[in-house]
Order: C-alpha cells, then sequence, then structure tokens
C-alpha cells in the first residue's frame, strides 16, 4: 500500500471507529466503518462466507476499503492530498458521489469518471498551491448532507458530527497538502 493510503486509512478508521449500531443509521450496524451488506459483497467477492460485520479485522478492513474506495474512487491516480478528500468522501457518501464532488470542485465537468481531465485537474491544482479547490471539494459534501438532511429528517442525528469530520479532513488537507 501507499503512504497515501496508509495515512488516508488510519485517519479514516480513527474518524470512522470501532462498533457501532446507531438506531438511525441508514447503513445498520458497522465497524470500522464497514456496513454489514458491504462486508457480506466483498467476502463473497473473495470467495468467503458471510459473518458478522463484527468480526472485521482492521487488516481486513484495510483490504476492502483499497478495493472498494480507494481504487474505485480512482485515488491511487489523484495528487496528496485531493486523494485523501475523495477517499473519505467516498467511504461516507458512496463512490460515485465522492467522484463527481471531487470534479466540481476542480472545476471539470461532475460526470463521475475519473479521466484525464480531472487528473490533470488535481494535479495543476496541488502544484499551484490552489487551496480554493479543496473548499470546494468539501463545499460540495457539505451542501449534500445538508439537503440529506432536509430531505431525511431522521439523519439530523448525523449532521453535526458530518460537519465536524468534514472540517477535520479540510484541515488535515491544508496543513499536509496543498500551500
Amino acid at each position: 500500500m501507499s503512504d497515501a493510503l496508509d495515512q488516508s486509512l488510519n485517519w479514516l478508521l480513527e474518524e470512522e471507529g470501532g462498533w457501532s449500531n446507531h438506531p438511525a443509521d441508514r447503513g445498520g450496524a458497522t465497524m470500522y466503518g464497514i456496513t454489514q451488506s458491504t462486508y457480506n459483497a466483498w467476502r463473497k467477492k473473495k470467495g468467503r462466507p458471510a459473518q458478522s460485520v463484527r468480526l472485521v479485522s482492521k487488516a481486513e478492513a484495510k483490504e476492502l476499503y483499497n478495493e472498494e474506495y480507494w481504487k474505485a474512487a480512482s485515488c491511487d491516480k489523484l495528487p496528496w492530498p485531493i486523494n485523501y478528500l475523495t477517499f473519505d468522501a467516498a467511504v461516507n457518501s458512496g463512490v460515485k458521489r465522492a467522484k463527481q464532488w471531487l470534479q466540481t470542485g476542480l472545476h471539470c465537468q461532475p460526470d463521475g469518471i475519473v479521466g484525464q481531465a480531472t487528473i490533470q485537474a488535481a494535479e495543476q491544482a496541488v502544484a499551484t498551491g490552489n487551496t480554493s479547490a479543496l473548499l470546494g471539494i468539501v463545499d460540495a459534501r457539505t451542501v449534500f448532507l445538508a439537503r440529506l438532511v432536509q430531505s431525511q429528517p431522521s439523519q439530523a442525528a448525523f449532521l453535526l458530527g458530518w460537519w465536524r469530520r468534514t472540517e477535520r479532513l479540510l484541515v488535515r488537507a491544508l496543513l499536509e497538502g496543498v500551500s
């Protein structure tokens, strides 16, 4: 695994914590942020039998996150810290949305396909110290979360935590990356 993935995973696991089974969580019970349905699907692809998500080891969680989120969201093709912001968004809200928020922040066509134009825009943003790109990525995510709570009031229990998380992500990205 790359240094960027390792650092991103460390911060992600810190954000997600261990076991959780909040009654309002639409994903149900999670371990390290991994839902039972995601874990079942991943284990099936690996030819492994289903088991409780509570039994996920950290090593297994890292493998799943690498395959199903880091690579799926094209984070392996993006520069630091843009890949970190995209990865966390993919885990929290889905791979396609994360790629669209990435593109929105970079002023690319938000089609959810990370091609050369998106990669070049990300590389240029980092090379030129364009912090507005980071702000744009986080802003697109924050707006989505606010609208989600408007349309699904049961999710209001998580809004403050989500916003605090995006704030921590942005601070880390600004301190560790584009300057």
